[in-house]
């Protein structure tokens, strides 16, 4: 009477696993690279390039840390430069004083 090990091949078990590991890493990459850039960028509303390159930069700089903390902080800059550039676009604003408001 046969094992009922000896009717499979030993290798088929390491061939399955193979392919779940496949399918995990597959899985992985799609949502690392397109997936959580094109969600983020669009929370706050950055090109998914500029999301992918700030991860990076915050991974190399800070580790795990860093990861966490970069899309914010490079959010936080886009505004910072954003609100300087609209007001520089504006012009020298007078202040009351200039405009002759204030009485001597």
């Amino acid at each position: 009477m046969p094992s009922p090990s000896s009717s499979r091949s030993p290798t088929g078990g390491v061939v399955i696993a193979l392919w779940a590991l496949g399918v995990v890493l597959a899985v992985q990459v799609l949502e690392g690279h397109i997936l959580q850039p094109m969600i983020q960028s669009r929370t706050v509303q950055m090109h998914p390039a500029v999301v992918m390159l700030a991860i990076t930069a915050g991974a190399s700089v800070a580790g795990i840390i860093g990861m966490l903390l970069a899309v914010p902080l490079t959010a936080a800059a886009f505004g910072v430069f954003s609100e300087i550039r609209k007001n520089y676009a504006a012009g020298p604003q007078k202040s009351s004083y200039e405009a002759g408001g204030a009485s001597s």
